[in-house]
């Protein structure tokens, strides 16, 4: 992963390259749906956290996002039927999200 890339290798040997322009800051961590090939989650040096999908046309917009504290993101993952992402920061912390409740994201 670059600035505004990411780098997918599937079976089979097929790779996709997706762009995606949705954080500010350094993306510090990314995590791959278990149960979903479609969606990722990226955690941002700003306490961002963000699910994408790659299906999506607008690649700057995520399906959700959340904002778990001051402190930059450096770990990601969640259960294996996506319900429930943990998230660590920097600030020695961890959370633990509802993916149900991800904030809205306004459509501006």
């Amino acid at each position: 992963m670059d600035d505004q890339n990411l780098v997918i290798g599937r079976a089979g040997g097929r790779i996709s390259i997706v762009g995606f322009d949705g954080h500010e800051n350094d993306v510090k961590a990314i995590h791959c749906s278990k149960a979903n090939p479609n969606l990722f989650y990226s955690g941002c040096s700003d306490g961002f956290c963000k699910m994408w999908d790659c299906r999506t046309p607008n690649k700057s917009i995520p399906l959700a996002s959340s904002f778990t504290n001051d402190y930059a993101i450096t770990h990601i993952d969640c259960d294996t039927f996506d319900r429930y992402v943990v998230i660590t920061s920097g600030g020695v912390k961890f959370d633990i999200l509802d993916v149900r409740q991800f904030s809205e994201v306004s459509f501006k």
